[in-house]
């Protein structure tokens, strides 16, 4: 076989039929392994040395919908999820060069070596073009006198799309405090020498706040959406009344002093985008 047609990462051979059936029908005299398996509220998955699906239980039924022993049983856990990679190579999932970043070849490789539970992370895109986040966790498993790999997975999308809206939430927040707390000061140094102009700042600081208030009240919303208490409402946006609140917030800023706001030529100005000129920020 040429080199170049070898598996990358994970070996490509594969059971046949007769083993796999019969390592699934020893599996399914175990019963106290069926019932926790069917109990917990995630994927279970139990491999062959070949990592190739001996066992599964109800929670990738739920996943799958038309999930069967003929359309599982000998699958590896690419092929099960679709995984764009598991069809790359001639040998199967855990044998293309994008493997070697999979969280949950890597995962099967480390418990199969070294006898010891791992746990790591994975997303598959499939064939269609669904995405999925999972934390895998593998174990050794030793029943008859063989040898297997429990292989289980919590689909964990929801705990990173949080993450991603969390990140943006505290970062406009830490914004718009930092927006708060430098007009604060400098409304303290110019009401000592000219008290007439601190109405500006005053302007400012209280556009922060609400903007500050919405940022809460929108992080909010999505979380209840998250959850499923409430729908997602479209209003309509004013793009000059955005336009002139992003100038009023950063006018003062050093930081941004010289810059200019550019209107593209083919825009609908509205005759209201007069009053926020000019634009440039000095």
């Amino acid at each position: 076989m040429n080199t170049d047609q070898k598996p990358i990462f994970a070996p490509s051979e594969m059971a046949d039929s007769k083993s796999i059936s019969t390592d699934a029908q020893l599996l399914a005299t175990a019963e106290s392994l069926i019932y926790l398996g069917n109990a917990v509220p995630c994927i279970v998955l139990i491999l062959n040395k070949q990592r190739q699906v001996v066992y599964w239980n109800q929670r990738l039924a739920e996943l799958l919908h038309n999930a069967s022993d003929q359309t599982v049983l000998g699958k590896r856990p690419g092929q099960l999820l679709d995984c764009i990679h598991a069809y790359e190579s001639m040998d199967g999932c855990g044998t293309s060069k994008f493997c070697r970043e999979c969280g949950a070849a890597k995962s099967i490789l480390k418990t199969r070596s070294e006898e010891i539970t791992a746990v790591d992370e994975c997303r598959i895109i499939t064939r269609n073009a669904d995405a999925y986040e999972f934390r895998v966790w593998t174990s050794p498993f030793h029943y008859s006198d063989k040898d297997f790999t429990i292989f289980s997975l919590m689909d964990i999308s929801d705990e990173k799309r949080r993450h991603v809206l969390e990140r943006a939430f505290f970062h406009d927040i830490n914004n718009l405090l930092v927006s708060i707390h430098g007009h604060s000061d400098l409304l303290r140094l110019r009401a000592s020498k000219d008290p007439n102009s601190i109405l500006k700042y005053v302007d400012i600081i209280d556009l922060a706040c609400r903007q500050l208030a919405k940022e809460i009240f929108s992080h909010r919303s999505l979380l209840q959406a998250e959850r499923g208490e409430s729908a997602v409402s479209i209003t309509n946006v004013n793009s000059c009344l955005v336009l002139r609140e992003i100038i009023c917030l950063f006018s003062e800023s050093r930081k941004w002093r010289g810059c200019m706001i550019a209107i593209d030529e083919d825009t609908d100005i509205s005759p209201h985008l007069t009053r926020i000129h000019p634009v440039m920020l000095c």
